[in-house]
């Protein structure tokens, strides 16, 4: 299991930048899991790699991931929001861009062909940096960004139709517009997810409930990360 350490690089990610988010258009579906739900289980990673990859057992082909957050370990699954400012789509040096939007089904794709894989990873970059980290690379053979697309084509229609949301025994995914709750936590990482919900949770700091997590300070504030 690798466990990544929270540098200060991943303290940056904490900072301000992440509350200006662009949020999914309105009435938009998109893909949120509730992350007080999630015990760990990865069915969510087995489901989504047999969508796409056929009878595979590989959870580093998964386009949503579970890192375990420590001390605790508490589970924290990672996909793709679907940002509408698309900072990994800016970051893709190539014309056309390997990543590219959808924008009638609102899901994020990648060129394989285009891609020009781990060596670049500008995509990867951009994500961990600015939002959650939801992007990845497993070459050789899957050298190319492995991001979420909301399982898109797996519905009757063609349509997008998550199987992680379908198959997780704990509701822990909803695909819809948005319900409210878990705003907050949209494209945050997951040392800071976890975080959040040790403050919520922990009755000694119940008071911090009636605050916004806007108004927390995270300054100084860590833990450690690992697959």
């Amino acid at each position: 299991m690798n466990i990544e350490r929270v540098s200060s690089e991943n303290e940056e990610r904490t900072g301000p930048i992440l509350w200006d988010v662009r949020l999914p258009p309105a009435g938009a579906k998109y893909l949120n899991p509730d992350h007080s739900l999630c015990t760990g289980c990865r069915l969510c990673e087995y489901y989504c790699v047999k969508q796409h990859h056929g009878n595979i057992i590989n959870p580093e082909l998964s386009r949503v991931r579970i890192y375990h957050v420590f001390p605790g370990p508490m589970a924290i699954p990672i996909q793709c929001s679907n940002c509408s400012d698309y900072p990994c789509v800016e970051a893709c040096p190539v014309e056309p861009k390997a990543l590219y939007v959808d924008e009638k089904k609102f899901v994020l794709k990648v060129d394989r062909e285009r891609c020009l894989g781990h060596r670049c990873g500008r995509c990867a970059e951009a994500c961990k940096k600015l939002r959650s980290g939801a992007i990845h690379f497993y070459p050789p053979e899957h050298d190319y960004a492995i991001v979420c697309d909301q399982c898109d084509g797996a519905g009757p229609d063609g349509e997008p139709d998550p199987q992680c949301a379908k198959s997780c025994p704990f509701g822990v995914f909803f695909y819809s517009t948005p319900k409210g709750g878990e705003g907050w936590r949209y494209a945050w990482p997951p040392e800071r997810i976890a975080r959040d919900l040790e403050e919520r949770f922990k009755p000694a700091r119940r008071e911090r409930l009636a605050k916004s997590p806007y108004e927390i300070d995270w300054a100084g504030e860590g833990g450690e990360t690992g697959r």
